[in-house]
């Protein structure tokens, strides 16, 4: 066999495990990226798709229709799309077993030199109150005035004492007397912006 068939022989064969080394690691590859990537119809990765959207309860569904609809139906036309959010949380003020909803506003529309505005409804979308000139968190108390959870919020430099009335709390806690102290860590705070994640829903 002369020199240049030798050559020609050596130079098929690197050619050919080299393929076969290559598709090999190509394969197994491919593997190991398909068994990183969830199947579309895996539950973890539907969990992991839902949890980074707003699931919106029933009663919060009926809020954002009772602003749409109603309390701010004559305020909406000249809303910028980005002041139409609120934040909400959830809390049994009246020991009833159905949760109220406490909706929060933190945008120029609803805030000024004095504070924002929050609002209180009733599990069914009911109106029950309006806060204004206030700042958040609402900070909700053991103790409790007809039937529902005292209240201190933050209003005028300084926490003021918002207990229930007859129908409802004062609208406007900077007219009401201070609280006599910071509210204690161990009371439940909601509508608490700056230190955890509120969900937030546009109307």
């Amino acid at each position: 066999m002369n020199k240049h068939s030798v050559c020609s022989l050596l130079m098929a064969a690197w050619v050919v495990c080299g393929t076969a080394c290559s598709d090999g690691g190509t394969a197994k590859e491919a593997n190991d990226l398909s068994d990183s990537i969830a199947p579309t119809g895996d539950p973890a990765a539907r969990k992991a798709d839902t949890v980074t959207a707003v699931i919106i309860p029933p009663a919060v569904e009926k809020v954002k229709q009772a602003l749409v609809n109603d309390i701010l139906k004559a305020d909406i036309s000249a809303m910028q799309p980005d002041n139409r959010t609120f934040g909400f949380d959830e809390y049994d003020l009246n020991g009833d077993g159905s949760k109220e909803i406490i909706i929060g506003f933190r945008n120029p529309y609803f805030c000024g030199s004095g504070g924002c505005t929050a609002m209180l409804f009733s599990a069914d979308g009911q109106l029950i109150n309006k806060f204004t000139v206030m700042d958040f968190p609402i900070w909700i108390l053991p103790t409790k005035t007809n039937g529902w959870n005292d209240l201190a919020i933050f209003s005028g430099g300084k926490y003021r004492d918002v207990k229930y009335g007859k129908n409802q709390y004062p609208s406007n806690p900077s007219t009401l007397a201070s609280f006599k102290d910071a509210p204690p860590k161990e009371d439940a705070r909601v509508l608490d912006f700056d230190n955890k994640t509120v969900p937030t829903v546009s109307f």
